[in-house]
């Protein structure tokens, strides 16, 4: 469960942690759920320092919770 636009909807989460090993710089991240009422996608660019470490939540309301074949995948980039 989580807050859409003021109200509570329950909805699937993807999590990761991304860790910077290399210099500061910019990263590209793709979120992805893929369920049986279609793709949903969450994109975003985000600067991590050298050696530090983010927690990062997609949050997906729009498939019921009633949905078959449920499946998150993170990728990145460099940005």
């Amino acid at each position: 469960m989580f807050v859409v636009a003021g109200e509570f909807d329950a909805g699937y989460a993807v999590e990761t942690i991304l860790r910077n090993a290399s210099g500061t710089g910019e990263v590209g991240v793709v979120a992805i759920l893929s369920t049986s009422e279609g793709n949903f996608r969450r994109a975003q660019n985000i600067v991590i320092e050298e050696g530090k470490s983010v927690k990062l939540r997609y949050e997906f309301h729009e498939p019921t919770i009633n949905a078959d074949n449920v499946q998150g995948q993170i990728s990145c980039s460099p940005g």
